[in-house]
């Protein structure tokens, strides 16, 4: 553990010394890359996604940059948070994406990008990120989606239950089944549905590459290759960073599952109970 914090710490020094120099004048950098955004929703392997491009030395996949005001959402240690950086970031994210997140970087970088859920930047203030990336045709997209919305909200419940959002360690963490609401999974099958439809409107004119999580993580070697094409990085094997939560059947997740499989019969939704 202390050997891990060690060489975190060394690796956000040598970023930041890494940034400075380059803005300062002292060492090259370029924009030569690849830009992209990964979009969609929490709980469909973008972590798992990003850890796997993190793992090429030629890509960077920066975090939910705009999970929240007030704090940066890069993921990753060594990334400037100046005043002047926030301003930006708050005030005027367009430019903040142009001058700092899509910046001039060491050669050897082919692609740099960043996650950004449906539900990131939709206030007045962060508008401009979506017209921005709208705009700009040259941004490739990655849009990954997950088949099963019910394993997303169950997900995204257990996460919001326990506090666990990722796991490193690679260890399965056992849990009890807990009870889904009726209404509150409909709402969420709806939503999401319809957030993907407008993604895919909205990109309709860029570089699109569409994956499933349920691809990615049953052909893993097969669609980091199609990730890797799509983004002019030479191909590579790359290994995970972070792994699955759980594997247990959705029957033994869910205390209610059978009630929810009656009320869900019959429409749309009904093939998401596949135990």
């Amino acid at each position: 553990m202390v050997n891990r914090l060690i060489k975190k710490a060394v690796d956000a020094c040598t970023t930041w010394a890494s940034h400075r120099a380059i803005d300062l004048g002292l060492k090259h950098g370029q924009r030569k890359y690849v830009r992209f955004v990964v979009v969609g929703t929490g709980r469909s392997g973008s972590n798992f996604l990003r850890g796997l491009l993190n793992a090429h030395p030629a890509a960077l996949a920066l975090g939910e940059i705009f999970r929240e005001h007030g704090r940066i959402g890069w993921d990753i240690r060594g990334y400037p948070r100046s005043r002047k950086v926030m301003t930006l970031f708050e005030r005027q994210p367009a430019r903040f994406i142009e001058q700092v997140v899509y910046r001039r970087y060491p050669g050897g970088l082919n692609a740099v990008g960043f996650k950004l859920f449906y539900h990131h930047a939709r206030d007045e203030s962060w508008a401009p990120v979506w017209d921005y990336l709208k705009d700009d045709k040259d941004i490739r997209v990655i849009h990954l989606k997950r088949k099963n919305l019910l394993k997303v909200h169950l997900s995204q419940c257990k996460a919001d239950r326990t506090g666990r959002w990722i796991n490193t360690r690679g260890v399965r963490e056992a849990t009890e089944p807990i009870e889904l609401d009726h209404d509150g999974c409909l709402a969420m099958f709806e939503e999401t549905r319809s957030d993907e439809e407008a993604c895919d409107r909205l990109f309709a004119e860029h570089e699109l590459l569409g994956m499933s999580y349920e691809d990615l993580t049953t052909d893993e070697a097969g669609q980091i290759v199609r990730v890797q094409t799509f983004l002019g990085l030479p191909s590579m094997p790359v290994k995970p960073s972070t792994y699955k939560q759980s594997s247990l059947p959705l029957i033994r997740s869910i205390s209610n599952y059978e009630d929810l499989r009656r009320r869900f019969a019959g429409t749309p939704w009904e093939g998401y109970f596949e135990d």
